[in-house]
């Protein structure tokens, strides 16, 4: 079970630990918690079983969010003697990530072969689809965007060629995915080159602002393997559909914000 959801096997792990670059945990805000927030050192202390929730690495690279239960360990005088971690993968709050109509032809079609999530083309329709159903309820829409730009993608590739820059992209789109799929609503494609597109059930800048951070420390604390020492650079910029925008509009405003993000220094921002 340990092995399915991390990729690390019992030989890997036998006499490590976990701040060695090895399943390491991160809070909500980032900080790693293998110093001052070990969840096992806390069941030490309080003497009882600790549960919370946590980002944690796994062996490709990505990240993955987890919930973490660490239970005290008595002798028969109920001395503590250690500490059992146990985590599960938090599931799925949406199916809406990789629609299941993507299939035989049309995932061809529509699937990005290098990441293997739903590609430009796919993205338009679904946006179409999005728009379309907004007008049919006449509700408010709900829909922010956040466009994810990996910086540093050519060095990359001048480093280890399209090999390793290939599986940079399947480790920001593996981390990208995981954090998003606890949402309900929720939608990742490839847009360009080392351009990812994220839709967010929101209309509110902050909530999407929200979602930019957290995507943005996952990023910042996912590694392609053996290439650990260079951290991924991406730069996160979103926006807020309005009712009554147009595809062309929508669309034409992602442009403009996608040549912001190219060439601005500014990681974050949201419009």
């Amino acid at each position: 079970m340990a092995t399915e959801v991390t990729g690390y096997d019992y030989a890997s792990a036998i006499g490590k630990k976990c701040k060695d670059h090895l399943l390491m945990h991160f809070d909500e805000d980032g900080n790693s918690c293998c110093e001052n927030k070990c969840p096992a050192k806390k069941a030490l202390e309080i003497q009882d079983v600790f549960q919370s929730n946590f980002t944690m690495h796994h062996q490709d690279g990505h990240v993955i969010p987890v919930e973490v239960r660490c239970i005290p360990l008595t002798d028969d005088s109920n001395n503590i003697i250690g500490v059992i971690e146990l985590f599960r993968k938090l599931q799925s709050a949406t199916s809406t990530v990789k629609d299941s109509v993507v299939n035989g032809l049309v995932q061809i079609a529509y699937t990005d072969p290098v990441t293997n999530i739903p590609n430009r083309q796919y993205m338009d329709q679904k946006l179409r689809m999005l728009l379309l159903e907004s007008i049919k309820s006449t509700k408010d829409i709900s829909l922010g965007i956040l466009i994810i730009d990996i910086r540093n993608l050519v060095d990359f590739n001048s480093y280890g060629g399209i090999t390793l820059g290939n599986l940079l992209l399947k480790v920001v789109a593996k981390s990208i995915f995981e954090i998003i799929q606890l949402e309900s609503g929720s939608f990742l494609a490839r847009w360009y080159g080392g351009t990812f597109i994220v839709f967010i059930n929101t209309n509110k800048n902050t909530i999407l602002m929200n979602w930019a951070n957290k995507l943005k420390l996952a990023l910042d604390h996912s590694f392609v393997p053996a290439w650990e020492d260079i951290q991924i650079d991406s730069r996160i910029y979103g926006t807020i559909v309005n009712n009554g925008e147009t595809f062309e509009k929508i669309t034409t405003r992602l442009e403009k914000q996608w040549s912001k993000c190219k060439n601005s220094t500014e990681t974050i921002n949201v419009f």
